[in-house]
């Protein structure tokens, strides 16, 4: 499986566990900077998102339950 990542008119090709390392690296440098209280909610959301919904190390993929 992979990923594109869109920048402007140009596109890069990952795999999705470079593209979860990706987020995760997002996520770290967010962590590591001063946020606003919405910035801190949505890096706190994206955290707990990509460790539970995302890609479990062992595990399925689990989609979010729509109810």
């Amino acid at each position: 499986m992979a990923s594109d990542i869109t920048v402007g008119d140009q596109y890069f090709w990952v795999s999705n566990q470079r593209l979860r390392t990706l987020v995760e690296f997002a996520i770290a440098v967010a962590q590591s900077l001063e946020r606003s209280p919405t910035e801190d909610e949505f890096v706190d959301r994206l955290s707990k998102w990509i460790t539970r919904e995302y890609w479990l190390v062992g595990r399925p993929f689990r989609a979010a339950s729509s109810g």
